[in-house]
């Protein structure tokens, strides 16, 4: 049996793809917007976080994976928008033996 009829049910939360896009600023300049171009059912990984003190600012620093099926043409120059919080995309490996998933 295949993974993906196993694991689809972990597919739950709801994220969306952007992609950057360049629109006239009427000064004969662009500028950089980004749209939302693809949505998707994910599972949210739980990743690593830290917290530093620089500037008189407290920073933090989160990282958090998706996994979704394959097939979806994204890549490093789009980002994910999960609730309103935007996470840009560092890669993009596979997950699984039969290529059905990626992180």
């Amino acid at each position: 049996m295949s993974t993906a009829k196993k694991n689809i049910g972990s597919l739950n939360r709801r994220i969306t793809i952007q992609a950057s896009t360049l629109v006239p600023d009427g000064q004969g300049g662009d500028t950089e917007t980004w749209l939302d171009a693809i949505y998707l059912w994910a599972e949210v990984l739980p990743g690593s976080s830290s917290r530093s003190f620089q500037q008189r600012q407290n920073m933090i620093d989160s990282n958090v994976q998706f996994r979704i099926r394959t097939g979806t043409l994204i890549g490093k120059t789009n980002r994910i928008l999960y609730g309103s919080r935007v996470c840009l995309i560092n890669g993009i490996r596979d997950d699984d033996y039969f290529n059905e998933f990626q992180i």
